[in-house]
């Protein structure tokens, strides 16, 4: 029997959404308030009205009248259904929240279903359609240094999402929804009937989940909320140690094979490192969108720099203030680079900087710069990144965490300084041949540095 794979089946789903458009418009027409009829509509340069995302497809339709107007219909793809209800519910409740208490700009919801049950078989969000370009292509198209006051600018505004994501304090950690069901839409819930009500589903939760045999649902429970940083950070850590072990087992046999002895010195080093850091207090705890710190691709702007849309809410949680850090594409560059950049520390520091401007203006001094003095740097971020997306902390651990710790700067020119530091390390990490081959390459010193 010949094997359809994920990539073919998700081929399969986008040519029957195809042939199905019709569909997809009428349903947008029974939802306009005027019942305008409606039409595919091909984003310029995309090549065509469906535009594909990992967890999700989107067809673009417009309305046929003088102003034209123009909306998102978002389908999970099928194999994504088995959290669609829980991800949209919480979708709903934080963008119903947010716009409620604040003046971040975001799609409006006009329509959803939770269920299959509906005109195209399928769970749905109908949503505005937000214009505008991520930062990075307007940094291209700009060319640095000349466009700097822009880049500033944008900033500012970055700046001013995440000061107003502070203020969205709760009592607990997770994810946003219904403290109650009410019959009605969760778009007419108001902020006092919001509240935290599930558990968070980190984006690395999700991507583990359409892998075989990871099963990150056992971690976290429907409807686990968590009361402490340490209760919270100890969830991470085993959402992390569940993603290595799998990675630790050898086809065909399913046989179990231990990690590397320096990569589980990494994974417990960096989680006792992450203990140490974030569980010394507990609380405020604040509203995250999830999907911002290593993407710029859900906050738009338009050619002249402005703010347009923050969208794509769908990994949005509760947590501790600690880990609302920086995005690491201020330098409109991706974590590798930014962690390699030496001018990203610059970034952070003028970005701390505008948040700090924005406190006094408001009269809210240390709201946010103060829970930022022990992790807004370039190893806070790094740390935060890895805990919430662990594929990164090998990267992370390596290039930023590891020099923190020991109290060196990587660009130290003390080679005999650096030398000591890692030997430490590998009597640390337990003395083998395999961790010293491995030090020497990723730390690019010259052999001369093992032989005192």
């Amino acid at each position: 029997m010949t094997t359809v794979g994920p990539d073919q089946f998700r081929l399969g789903f986008i040519k029957s959404v195809k042939t199905r458009l019709d569909q997809f418009c009428d349903l947008a027409t029974q939802c306009h308030p005027s019942h305008l009829s409606c039409e595919p509509f091909p984003l310029p340069g995309q090549g065509g009205p469906i535009q594909c995302g990992h967890f999700n497809l989107c067809v673009i339709i417009q309305f046929r009248h003088l102003n034209p107007e123009r909306w998102v219909i978002r389908i999970p793809f099928p194999d994504q259904h088995s959290w669609s209800a829980e991800k949209m519910t919480s979708e709903i409740a934080t963008m119903t929240y947010v716009a409620a208490k604040t003046n971040i700009p975001l799609p409006r919801v006009y329509d959803y279903s939770l269920s299959r049950d509906n005109l195209i078989n399928s769970p749905y969000m109908i949503m505005d359609y937000m214009e505008g370009r991520r930062l990075r292509d307007l940094i291209r198209k700009h060319k640095m240094p000349s466009s700097k006051s822009q880049i500033e600018k944008a900033h500012l505004q970055v700046a001013n999402i995440y000061l107003q994501l502070r203020q969205l304090e709760f009592p607990a950690i997770g994810a946003l929804g219904p403290i109650q069901w009410l019959n009605k839409s969760l778009t007419s819930y108001s902020p006092a009937e919001i509240g935290v009500s599930g558990r968070p589903l980190t984006l690395d939760m999700a991507l583990q989940s359409t892998s075989k045999g990871y099963h990150p649902g056992g971690i976290l429970e429907p409807k686990t909320t968590f009361q402490s940083n340490r209760a919270f950070v100890d969830a991470l850590a085993k959402l992390s140690a569940n993603r290595f072990r799998r990675l630790s087992v050898l086809d065909p046999n399913q046989k179990q094979i231990p990690l590397p002895p320096f990569a589980q010195y990494i994974q417990e080093t960096f989680h006792k490192f992450a203990a140490k850091e974030l569980c010394q207090s507990n609380g405020p705890y604040v509203l995250m969108h999830g999907d911002l710190m290593l993407h710029d691709g859900n906050i738009l702007f338009d050619e002249d720099f402005n703010l347009t849309a923050v969208i794509d809410w769908e990994w949005s949680f509760v947590a501790p203030v600690q880990f609302l850090v920086p995005p690491v594409w201020l330098s409109g560059s991706g974590i590798m680079f930014a962690f390699l950049d030496q001018g990203f520390k610059k970034q952070v520091q003028s970005f701390r900087g505008q948040v700090e401007m924005l406190e006094r203006t408001a009269g809210q001094l240390s709201l946010l710069n103060s829970p930022w003095s022990s992790t807004a740097d370039v190893w806070g971020i790094a740390l935060i990144a890895a805990l919430l997306h662990p594929d990164n902390i090998d990267f992370a651990f390596m290039e930023i965490l590891f020099w923190h710790i020991y109290g060196v700067e990587k660009s130290d020119e003390n080679i005999e300084k650096r030398g000591n530091i890692i030997k430490s390390l590998i009597e640390d990490a337990g003395k083998s041949t395999g961790i010293e081959d491995y030090l020497i390459r990723e730390f690019s010193l010259k052999s001369r540095l093992w032989r005192s």
